[in-house]
């Protein structure tokens, strides 16, 4: 793959991230929040299966996978997460505008270092700084959002951004 067609790969996957928003809060005016993301889940399942299965056929992983209880654990614990943090979004989004609850989500990408400064005392370089205070910046404006924090949804989309934090960590 050359650069410039990941670049082209990178900006597609964000178009489709920011349309998700306007997904979710139109799917919302038929179904509830847990309905939705159970519809929209099936789906994503149903979509990958074959391709789950040509692998399995083609590569068998099973014996690669010893299930010990250590790895049962952190599975799960990151399924509980995601599936926090999916839920919060979901649910704020009946209290929150698109443009906060994209704006505040992609909180995710700059707080990743910040977070793992704190945890780890991994130090954070010049240049990362500068794209954290870009990316913040950035997302601001791109979700067009004038008010921040205005709404309970705000503060369901935050926690949800920490419970998906948590899925980087563990």
């Amino acid at each position: 793959m050359t650069r410039n067609q990941a670049h082209l790969l990178l900006l597609l996957v964000t178009i489709l991230w920011g349309f998700t928003f306007v997904a979710q809060k139109t799917g919302m005016e038929t179904l509830g929040p847990m309905s939705f993301t159970a519809a929209r889940y099936l789906i994503g399942s149903i979509g990958i299966l074959p391709i789950a299965l040509f692998e399995l056929k083609k590569n068998s992983i099973f014996p690669l996978l010893k299930l010990d209880n250590m790895l049962f654990l952190k599975a799960s614990g990151l399924g509980v997460f995601m599936f926090c943090g999916i839920s919060l979004q979901q649910i704020a989004l009946q209290f929150t505008n698109i443009a906060n609850a994209a704006f505040l989500t992609a909180l995710y990408v700059p707080a990743v270092p910040l977070i793992s400064w704190l945890l780890h005392r991994h130090p954070i370089k010049g240049k990362i700084w500068l794209a954290l205070i870009i990316s913040l910046f950035g997302s601001w404006m791109l979700s067009g959002s004038g008010t921040i924090l205005s709404q309970l949804g705000d503060l369901l989309i935050i926690i949800s951004v920490f419970s998906g934090l948590d899925t980087s960590f563990l």
